[in-house]
């Protein structure tokens, strides 16, 4: 970031991450001149975004929006500008914001989190590098999932309003299906197959449940399945193995307390590089957004950014 008294600032807001109750006119209000504000719905919206911030050479670029938005936004100003990039700061506006909340970003609407961003003392905050992972050829996360961590989001996503509450109502509805043992619990924990391999260390798996890798340690709901991610900037922590509905729920706890998970059959793991060659057709999930997985997919660490987090 450029030493300035008064940083300038390029805010982006997803007018449909969260409850999408936010107007640019009412961020570009607290903006009051330092910078521009502008609505960013598709992908040729979010290069134009980026376009401006590279012309207008602005120290901080504000993100209204969720996982799935910071991470797009992080994907977009890195293919334009490289190591250039200027400083990030989430500011909240998402359903769940797990990759904010893990960088220590308080939790509050988009239009706060601006206003105390442009008027607090700058040493109020702090600057925190964050890895990421280059998910297939260009796309940059944080939190990248096949199995049950895609499954899971698409129960979260079936039915009723986002946010931490639907959150907790799906764990609530995958818990009671473990204890019942019904459909729901089997499809969701049924095995998909593919052949896994890791490098470094050289590991080979063959077909899993639940695959998740990340770079934070958060999952969502205070979860943290990877304490461990956060031990340097060239690699992730991955997960991976064919534990059973009963196993993981059993876990639970201890994943609250952020403790490593193992048992047999299970992987655990710090990796730069994984290699998924799919043999069915399934999804998987970057950052809370599900799509369809090609036939083979590459997961490698990614560039670091510098984010503005604090108070």
């Amino acid at each position: 970031m450029r030493r300035a008294t008064r940083p300038s600032f390029g805010v982006l807001f997803n007018p449909n991450a969260g409850s999408g109750r936010r107007r640019s006119d009412d961020l570009l209000a607290i903006v009051d001149g330092r910078g521009f504000v502008r609505c960013v719905k598709t992908d040729a919206e979010l290069k134009a975004f980026v376009l401006e911030v590279q012309s207008s050479h602005v120290d901080v670029v504000a993100v209204a929006g969720g996982d799935g938005t910071l991470g797009r936004v992080a994907t977009a100003l890195y293919q334009h500008l490289g190591s250039e990039c200027p400083v990030l700061a989430p500011i909240g506006g998402g359903t769940m914001n797990t990759v904010a909340t893990s960088l220590g970003v308080p939790r509050r609407p988009a239009a706060r989190g601006l206003r105390r961003l442009i008027e607090a003392d700058s040493g109020r905050y702090r600057l925190r590098r964050q890895g990421t992972m280059r998910i297939g050829v260009d796309r940059l996360g944080f939190m990248f999932g096949v199995g049950v961590p895609a499954r899971f989001l698409q129960l979260y996503e079936s039915g009723g309003r986002p946010g931490r509450s639907r959150a907790a109502s799906s764990l609530a509805r995958l818990l009671l299906a473990v204890v019942r043992r019904d459909a729901l619990a089997t499809d969701l924990f049924a095995r998909v197959e593919a052949t896994v391999r890791l490098e470094p260390p050289a590991l080979e798996i063959d077909d899993f449940s639940l695959l998740y890798a990340a770079v934070i340690d958060d999952i969502g709901l205070g979860f943290r399945p990877t304490p461990r991610a956060e031990q340097g900037l060239d690699g992730f922590q991955l997960l991976a193995g064919t534990a059973s509905a009963t196993t993981l729920v059993r876990a639970l706890p201890a994943i609250w307390r952020g403790r490593s998970v193992s048992g047999p059959g299970w992987r655990d793991e710090l990796a730069s590089e994984v290699h998924i060659a799919f043999r069915q057709p399934t999804v998987y999930m970057v950052d809370g957004d599900v799509d369809d997985a090609p036939d083979e997919l590459v997961v490698r660490s990614g560039p670091a950014f510098e984010f503005l987090v604090g108070a």
